[in-house]
């Protein structure tokens, strides 16, 4: 018995024995050095399907490069021979003693192998690659942005690769195209490659920036008739800290910090407007190195009776000698709707100049402004002016007569006069009422043509004619305004059609069938009000 178990234990070694001797891995280098890599080569002494090798248990201790097949066939004497061999690049990425795993291909298995992974102590100017990594300035502040400069040495033909950061939580941008060029450096012929990037710091304290790492392949010798045999290899950046400074604690306002903050403006405020006429105010924010998402539109101050209507501010940004240029552009239409003379008080915007080292202040300067009566297009003034134009009536002195000590002939002679006073007034006039009809009647038919505007969809029309539209249903000689701020409704109205006509563009259009439709409805209302008696102010 026990001699049966012993020979049943010499055939199951033997078989395992063949099994490894059958399936072998070997490496090129041992120990390998950290960052760089090295091959694995594995050989079956059968042909098989390339498929048969799973090498997923290797990515939990080295970064698995691309893995090529090959296989062959020799006849010596009659006797065939195959192979199949797997030759795979692997980089450890830390120190110490690793293993690499038996490794299994049908009911084939291969010995593990122990590596010892060691620094490079090789100097520069020994390694076929490498990498420089500097930054634009030791220390910055919250929220800068700074210039993160690498640099590839290569001193082999390079037969592709890719340059790229590790993951990291920081904010980076790629600035411009790479640079590439061609130097010798003592003695030793070098291609250099250049790539910048801009990182935005979101985190006070000392920060390490994320490796460059370069992963390629070069040409390596050559195997006859256009064929050239290629490596892989690796580099990776030295490690690179920054300090990165809090705001300081003197510090006032929203936090934006940049190295240049200029303030140009396109088309700014008038010294004198007229009222009703919209104008256009158009200004760009400036800034270098600084992270446009803390650029703010410009905080105008402006008085109850100017309306405002900005449109959405635009942001671009743009790469100049290795620094960020960000520019906000910022529009508006601005209408003053009470004429009078206003002061626009002075606007600041808080910022942290890097230069300077200290906040300085983005200065708007105050402004007078004149806006002068508009009496042809006569527009909104807001609910919430409290001035009222009072319109007063003259008093008359009526004197009692009596008719009874009047004599016939007066009475005739007064009769006389008033009837020949009407007939020279009529012939006086009737010429003039004719050749005014006969004027430009489109004219005056389109600017007193209430219904004629809102069929014609005319917006700046149907503001014009709707004040004498109103006295012919209503009675009276108002002002658009004044009306407005007899009714709440109507000012309303009107303040949505104004800012259709004169707010950011691609605004909602209002049909005039529309508009006259809305007037009909408040007039309806309106007639059904009882008329108030007019008071004076006390």
């Amino acid at each position: 018995m026990v001699r049966a178990l012993f020979i049943a234990a010499i055939l199951w070694i033997t078989a395992i024995s063949q099994a490894y001797a059958a399936l072998q891995a070997t490496v090129s280098d041992n120990p390998v050095l950290l960052g760089q890599p090295f091959t694995l080569t594995i050989t079956s002494d059968d042909n098989v399907d390339s498929g048969d090798l799973d090498l997923t248990i290797l990515e939990k201790d080295f970064i698995v490069g691309r893995t090529n097949v090959r296989r062959s066939t020799q006849i010596v004497n009659f006797s065939t021979t195959k192979t199949t061999t797997w030759q795979t690049t692997l980089i450890a990425d830390e120190l110490g003693s690793i293993t690499i795993p038996a490794l299994k291909v049908g009911n084939q298995m291969t010995q593990p192998i122990n590596l010892q992974v060691t620094k490079d102590k090789r100097d520069n100017s020994k390694k076929l690659a490498f990498l420089e990594t500097s930054v634009s300035q030791d220390s910055a502040y919250i929220g800068q942005i700074i210039n993160y400069k690498a640099k590839l040495f290569l001193r082999a033909q390079l037969n592709g690769g890719s340059l790229q950061t590790a993951e990291s939580d920081l904010k980076l941008q790629q600035l411009g195209e790479d640079s590439d060029n061609v130097t010798s450096i003592n003695g030793v012929r070098y291609r250099i490659i250049e790539r910048n990037w801009a990182v935005t710091l979101t985190e006070a304290g000392q920060i390490e920036l994320p490796q460059v790492v370069f992963d390629g392949t070069i040409v390596q010798g050559n195997r006859g008739f256009g064929f050239a045999d290629t490596k892989s290899i690796r580099a990776v950046s030295p490690k690179t800290n920054i300090k990165v400074l809090d705001k300081p604690s003197s510090y006032q306002g929203d936090w934006l910090v940049a190295d240049i903050l200029e303030l140009q403006v396109e088309q700014g405020f008038p010294t004198q407007v007229t009222q009703g006429e919209p104008i256009s105010l158009k200004y760009n924010i400036i800034a270098v190195n600084a992270d446009s998402e803390a650029l703010s539109t410009l905080p105008l101050a402006l008085p109850d009776s100017f309306r405002s209507y900005p449109e959405s501010p635009e942001v671009q940004t743009n790469h100049r000698n290795g620094n960020v240029i960000s520019q906000l552009s910022q529009t508006y239409a601005i209408i003053a709707t009470k004429p009078g003379t206003y002061v626009l008080p002075e606007v600041k915007i808080p910022w942290f100049s890097t230069q300077q080292g200290k906040q300085q202040w983005l200065t708007v300067p105050a402004q007078t402004i004149e806006v002068l009566v508009n009496n042809d297009q006569p527009l909104l003034l807001t609910p919430n002016n409290q001035t009222e134009t009072v319109q007063v009536q003259p008093t008359t002195e009526t004197k009692q007569v009596d008719n009874s000590t009047l004599w016939p002939w007066q009475l005739a002679l007064a009769l006389m006069t008033v009837a020949w006073l009407i007939t020279l007034v009529l012939l006086v006039k009737r010429p003039k009422i004719q050749q005014a009809s006969n004027t430009e009647p489109n004219k005056l038919a389109q600017k007193y043509d209430f219904k004629m505007a809102c069929k014609q969809d005319d917006l700046s029309a149907i503001l014009t004619s709707l004040p004498y539209y109103l006295d012919q249903q209503l009675g009276g000689q108002l002002s658009l305004a004044q009306r407005c701020r007899e009714s709440d409704p109507l000012a309303k109205l009107v303040q949505s059609w104004q800012q259709a006509k004169y707010g950011p563009k691609g605004g909602k259009h209002i049909p005039g069938k529309q508009i006259k439709l809305q007037v009909d409805q408040w007039l309806k209302q309106a007639k059904q009000l009882p008329k108030n008696e007019f008071k004076l102010n006390p």
